[in-house]
């Protein structure tokens, strides 16, 4: 897995995405992403009762190049319209929900390339 980084470009200044909102990832690793990636995202929440949460799902997403901060890694944008788990878990979309998201898909050399976020995303 690279040592990737990703960041929340769309976000308000208070890092707060609301559902429906499309949020820009920007990924970099140690080589570019193929356009086809899957994401996949944990999202953590206390429901209405008090008791801690975690969902996961995954969608297939688009990357496309993008300039890297880095030197030596490259870049690579994923716009994902901001969800949780498709409206599947009212609870979470219900409260804040901290989110993580994971990147995996194949390089341009056709080895595989992942990424793991070190930032959140708080609904």
């Amino acid at each position: 897995m690279a040592n990737a980084i990703l960041d929340f470009l769309d976000l308000s200044p208070d890092g707060i995405v609301s559902i429906g909102e499309t949020v820009s990832l920007f990924v970099e690793s140690d080589q570019a992403f193929e356009p086809a990636v899957t994401v996949t995202f944990r999202g953590f929440f206390t429901d209405s009762a008090g008791a801690d949460q975690e969902l996961t799902f995954s969608e297939n997403l688009q990357a496309v190049p993008a300039t890297a901060r880095t030197a030596g890694l490259t870049g690579s944008r994923i716009s994902w319209p901001a969800n949780l788990d498709k409206g599947r878990n009212p609870a979470a979309e219900a409260t804040d929900c901290t989110v993580i998201f994971t990147v995996a898909g194949v390089g341009v050399d056709g080895r595989r390339v992942g990424a793991q976020s070190s930032d959140k995303i708080i609904r």
